[in-house]
């Protein structure tokens, strides 16, 4: 149900959503969260999501939160309400951090279209620390096979057998993105190839002369597909 309403409140945004709730299972089983202390729900009287947040803390110093209303709740004072909880469960979680001395950095992912809970963050000190673009393309009729470059072999990822050379792969690509700190394989390893919409026909791996270079990684939803990495090492 909470999935359900996530997909709603995105498909309202952006005309169009995928399945948000396999990407939610993925965060509840992330390392460190707790859903006990960790997650707010919102319910009508008769039992519908109006509303759900969540705060992760993935590493002592570094904290994501996202908070959701539906649709038909919004403008009544749901988001304030959320935001208040993450707030203090962010405050509480700082004043621990920065007890033993380190500062800690909140972040959150912001709709470009949602201009209201921009403000809301920007109320509460949040301010524009990066811009994720998400773009899409309808294909009338399955894409010409591609020619890689000279001395490029291009190849399916065998899942089972290449996972950890996917995880270095990814850890080297990308050591220059923004705010990349590195995960550790097993929280890696459940959000990409152990995750359910994980696509083996969508991924691949790049070799020149025999040694991986590149890799890419797809999912599958029931309507559409997604990149979901894509690096190339120096």
């Amino acid at each position: 149900a909470i999935g359900a309403m996530i997909t709603d409140r995105m498909a309202a945004l952006w005309g169009a959503a995928d399945d948000e709730a396999a990407d939610l299972a993925e965060w509840w089983r992330r390392p460190n969260f707790d859903p006990a202390t960790a997650t707010w729900l919102l319910e009508t009287e008769h039992g519908a999501v109006a509303g759900y947040a969540h705060a992760w803390a993935r590493t002592p110093a570094a904290v994501f939160t996202a908070l959701h209303v539906a649709p038909a709740w919004r403008d009544r004072g749901l988001d304030a309400y959320l935001m208040a909880c993450l707030n203090r469960w962010r405050r509480q979680t700082q004043a621990q951090t920065q007890a033993a001395g380190a500062p800690v950095v909140a972040s959150y992912w912001c709709p470009g279209s949602d201009q209201s809970l921009r403000h809301l963050l920007e109320a509460y000190g949040y301010r524009p620390a990066r811009r994720f673009d998400k773009m899409t393309v309808t294909l009338q009729a399955p894409p010409a096979p591609p020619e890689p470059p000279h001395g490029i072999q291009i190849r399916p990822l065998l899942p089972g057998v290449e996972d950890r050379i996917a995880y270095d792969l990814w850890n080297e690509s990308f050591a220059d993105h923004w705010n990349h700190t590195g995960t550790p394989y097993e929280e890696w390893h459940a959000n990409t190839i152990g995750a359910a919409a994980f696509e083996p026909r969508a991924s691949f791996l790049a070799l020149a002369e025999g040694r991986p270079v590149a890799l890419a990684l797809g999912r599958l939803y029931p309507d559409s597909g997604w990149i979901e990495k894509l690096g190339v090492i120096r």
